[in-house]
């Protein structure tokens, strides 16, 4: 059994993670279909949040999913 990836409570309040491996792992655990992992863009650290419903279902890229933030 392998430690869970280590994280902090990030200044916007959300999870942390050091690495973007280690978010996609908590993500996989955590049965992710709908889960995206993204970069902070306060911090730095990688988060785990729900897809938009637009990307999900096309109507937007990801780039469009920046600009909005």
């Amino acid at each position: 059994m392998t430690a869970a990836p280590d994280y902090l409570t990030c200044i916007c309040g959300k999870r942390g993670y050091f690495a973007k491996r280690d978010a996609k792992t908590v993500r996989r655990v955590h049965g992710g279909d709908h889960l995206s992992v993204y970069r902070c863009t306060t911090s730095g650290y990688w988060h785990i949040g729900h897809r938009p419903a637009l990307l999900t279902r096309g109507v937007i890229g990801r780039a469009d999913v920046r600009t909005r933030r």
